[in-house]
């Protein structure tokens, strides 16, 4: 995983590589037990920059879905 260079910490470049060998979805898990560990007040503007991160990624999965399944519908 390809990490912006301020968070190459090796104990971050150590997560990032061990996310690597997760799936998607042990990711997903992964990430949500990191934001729920979060209490510092000083992260709550990059909290709200997730979320909208993860509102954009989903809705751009689920468009790409919606197009796929219009593709095979017209080529059934």
């Amino acid at each position: 995983m390809t990490l912006v260079s301020f968070t190459t910490s090796p104990a971050v470049q150590m997560a990032a590589d061990a996310a690597e060998l997760m799936t998607e979805e042990q990711r997903v898990a992964f990430a949500m037990q990191l934001i729920l560990s979060i209490t510092a007040p000083s992260c709550s503007q990059h909290l709200l920059r997730v979320s909208v991160q993860a509102r954009a990624t989903a809705d751009q999965i689920e468009r790409t879905r919606q197009i796929a399944r219009a593709v095979s519908a017209h080529h059934v």
